[in-house]
């Protein structure tokens, strides 16, 4: 598979990572990929330059837009860092091997955990989710098994960062005032007052 054409992008500042983001999705738009495609790769090459930038100390994204005899192009994306690598690669390609020591959180609450700590949101549009994410406002509601609009909830999200993080301040203010530990305890306890109240008046 020859090489059409290759760039570079540098990754030092976290505009450069808005940057890479906006260069790869208008190549993958000039390449023909579908709109799914396009997203896969412009979520991915966000998570490497962020990577990339946060853990390897900056460095750089390679472009290539690749051709097939075929007809068919495709990109490789090649990021560099000056980070100090992975110590034991065969370790960390181990199945279920992670470098974190918790076990993690469920599925359940996690819309919530995210919000609680300003993360921007988008889910499907099923039982639970709207009380949480109020379209427009604390995050973003697409409807179930649509990767179309789920892609284009996802790019909004990163083509607009500023946005973004706006509705996931609205958002944590959200569950701090309806969905937190402490709003969960105050309810608890109301529930028995009412009940003990109310056998007490048997």
């Amino acid at each position: 598979m020859p090489s059409m054409q290759a760039s570079r992008q540098e990754l030092r500042t976290e505009q450069d990572v808005v940057r890479a983001r906006q260069v790869v999705r208008k190549l993958a738009q000039e390449q023909g990929f579908s709109l799914v495609e396009q997203t896969k790769l412009v979520t991915a090459s966000s998570e490497l330059a962020r990577n990339t930038l946060i853990h390897g100390g900056g460095g750089y994204m390679d472009m290539e837009v690749l051709s097939e005899a075929d007809g068919r192009n495709g990109i490789r994306l090649r990021f560099v860092d000056q980070g100090p690598g992975i110590a034991d690669m065969r370790l960390a390609m181990t199945d279920g091997w992670s470098s974190g020591t918790g076990l993690g959180l469920g599925l359940t609450g996690s819309l919530r955990e995210a919000l609680a700590v300003e993360t921007p949101v988008i889910g499907t549009d099923i039982e639970g989710h709207p009380e949480l994410i109020l379209e427009g406002e604390t995050g973003l509601l697409v409807p179930p098994r649509n990767p179309d609009a789920l892609a284009q909830a996802i790019l909004r999200m990163l083509e607009n960062p500023t946005r973004a993080k706006a509705m996931a301040r609205a958002g944590r203010k959200r569950v701090e005032a309806h969905f937190s530990m402490a709003q969960k305890v105050q309810r608890t306890e109301a529930l028995y007052r009412r009940l003990l109240d109310a056998r007490g008046r048997r």
